[in-house]
């Protein structure tokens, strides 16, 4: 199972887009939105609707400027991270098979940070 790999990254359109979903997904957390329009001065309402491509444009200052405030945590994070994936990759997806109970479909995956807590 070695052939797997998992990659942690931190990319921006991802980061919008997890913005974006969070604020017009329906969940059982009634207070997502509320949170989500909290986090900065922009007027997150705005995000409701809002297509997918556009979260990006919509976004891109203030990700820009949050990551460049927090990029060494942001760092320091994914460093963490790929080493304890690196360390337990198999038996991630061993287990995932077992969950699934299908093989695995591909040998690259990619887990992206994001700057919303959920």
């Amino acid at each position: 199972m070695t052939d797997f790999t998992i990659n942690v990254k931190l990319d921006l359109k991802k980061d919008a887009q997890n913005y974006r979903s969070a604020f017009n997904k329906n969940t059982h957390s009634s207070k997502r939105k509320e949170h989500v329009a909290q986090i900065s001065s922009i007027d997150m309402t705005k995000l409701q609707g809002m297509q997918e491509q556009d979260a990006y444009p919509f976004l891109r200052e203030y990700l820009e400027n949050f990551w460049k405030e927090h990029g060494n945590e942001a760092q320091e994070k994914i460093k963490e991270m790929q080493k304890e994936l690196n360390q337990h990759k198999d038996s991630i997806f061993k287990k995932m098979e077992i969950l699934t109970k299908h093989p695995i479909y591909r040998n690259d995956f990619t887990i992206f940070l994001t700057s919303l807590n959920r």
